[in-house]
């Protein structure tokens, strides 16, 4: 799994420090694990030094994403929980009083991000496109009807703002998966989920405006 820190938020993970790849003891590792704890660690993200925070990636990020799959039983979904707490850490950082628990601090970000996950994708279910009724193990009787609505769809789907326009039509018109998505327009997976559903709220609430 690559997980990385959104480079357009001010951090990812960041090279090894210089000489991280010469041989050394175990006292030696030892000395160097004593010396970057994440409480060192953290002080030096604080103090400027925020490529340093890609070594608190590093060595959370298969946790976090462990612990967010015994949460969702979805792997996917647990790698966007996973990439989202490290973002949100990083962007709380300041906030962090006791730089020694960073690790059950993170953790408790990550339990909120899998919350927010949870809800999300019970609102994502009910406003999604088959909702909308655009056809897709539909009875032939419904055609008509399905047509008749993708007519209206897509007078709205032009009207919609350029952020969430642009995934939408790549997902129902290219025929593209949210990852590729992600990959073309350079946004984290969990971002275009993110603006997908709200096209779908969007475009319900239109259509239902229209209704007599």
């Amino acid at each position: 799994m690559r997980l990385v820190v959104d480079i357009e938020r001010g951090a990812r993970p960041g090279p090894s420090p210089a000489g991280a790849d010469a041989p050394v003891s175990q006292d030696a590792a030892a000395g160097e694990a004593q010396k970057d704890s994440d409480a060192v660690i953290v002080a030096a993200v604080l103090t400027g030094e925020t490529q340093r925070f890609g070594e608190l990636v590093k060595r959370y990020s298969e946790m976090v994403a462990t612990f967010a799959y015994v949460r969702t039983r979805n792997r996917d979904l647990a790698e966007e929980i996973a990439q989202e707490t490290m973002v949100r850490a990083y962007e709380k950082l300041w906030s962090l009083k006791v730089p020694r628990h960073f690790s059950h601090w993170l953790f408790g970000i990550a339990n909120n991000v899998a919350l927010q996950a949870a809800q999300k994708a019970r609102r994502s279910a009910a406003v999604s496109l088959e909702d909308l009724e655009l056809g897709g193990g539909r009875s032939p009787g419904d055609e008509a009807a399905s047509r008749e609505l993708w007519s209206r769809l897509v007078g709205q789907v032009d009207a919609l703002d350029p952020r969430y326009k642009v995934p939408f039509v790549m997902k129902h018109q290219e025929g593209l998966s949210c990852e590729e998505i992600a990959e073309r327009l350079g946004l984290p997976e969990g971002t275009v989920r993110g603006r997908l559903s709200r096209a779908y709220g969007i475009l319900r609430k239109r259509l239902a405006a229209e209704q007599p």
